[in-house]
């Protein structure tokens, strides 16, 4: 199965025709929100500066069911503020354009983006391929490569960590793979939990997690590594590519608080 990180514009509640100067040297503030991580949208934050210096950036992250719910709130309300939104959730995104909250842009770069990973009516985009593996401290175990069912014995289970669907979108996309296959299904999941695997927020918690030797395992669905550590090693023992939308709309807000212990799958 292959997904995409997607991009697309929200469509705010009013909306100004720009004039010719104003395209000729934009300004202003645009407010992102995004479930990438923070080094990540440092960098494309950073490369749209230099591209466009009297453009302000305004930011919020959090995971993509989280950025979801406050764009839902805001749009309820009927003041939406984010311009540009880029999640972990093709679904989410899919539902964005058939809300009727995204903007078409017809002139986007897509000439070398493969077709799947373009929505036909040019609302959203993807901007980057999402794997899914298994980080492993070998420091703690001498297992260099593994596959998804030898994750499941009490030994390894209650060695592992995963991203929490509630929180990351990337996850929602996994576990929904995962549980469609009809040699794994929701009872890969079960066993897991029963066995003592634990579910972190997002896929950073869960390679930190693994990198300082609080678990020996770690399910990762993202686009990313951090910086090397000494004590974790990223085995990667199967791959599927997820999505992250972006959109547009207008927001200002503030970041969550992280909760002070993961909780257990259910």
């Amino acid at each position: 199965m292959r997904n995409a990180l997607l991009a697309g514009l929200v469509l705010a509640t009013t909306a100004a025709a720009p004039t010719t100067a104003a395209l000729a040297a934009p300004s202003g503030t645009i407010v992102v929100y995004t479930s990438q991580p923070s080094d990540q949208i440092a960098k494309v934050v950073e490369a749209f500066r230099k591209a466009q210096p009297g453009v302000r950036v305004e930011l919020y992250r959090s995971g993509t069911t989280e950025v979801m719910n406050k764009l839902q709130a805001e749009f309820a309300a009927g003041r939406p503020q984010a311009d540009v939104v880029l999640i972990a959730d093709a679904v989410a995104m899919t539902q964005l354009k058939n809300d009727g909250r995204l903007l078409v842009n017809p002139d986007a770069p897509i000439a070398k983006l493969p077709p799947a990973l373009v929505d036909p009516d040019k609302t959203y985009f993807g901007t980057k391929l999402i794997t899914t593996g298994i980080a492993i401290n070998t420091n703690l175990v001498k297992a260099k490569s593994l596959s998804w069912r030898d994750l499941l014995p009490a030994a390894a289970a209650g060695k592992t960590v995963l991203a929490h669907p509630l929180y990351s979108g990337a996850a929602v996309i996994h576990v929904g793979t995962v549980v469609q296959q009809w040699n794994f299904g929701w009872s890969y999941f079960e066993t897991l939990a029963k066995n003592g695997a634990i579910a972190a927020k997002g896929n950073g918690a869960v390679l930190e997690s693994v990198a300082r030797g609080e678990k020996a395992y770690g399910i990762i669905t993202s686009t990313w590594r951090s910086t090397p550590r000494p004590r974790a090693r990223r085995s990667i023992s199967s791959s599927r590519r997820k999505a992250c939308p972006r959109s547009r709309s207008r927001s200002r807000c503030s970041r969550p608080a992280a909760t002070s212990r993961p909780p257990r799958l259910s």
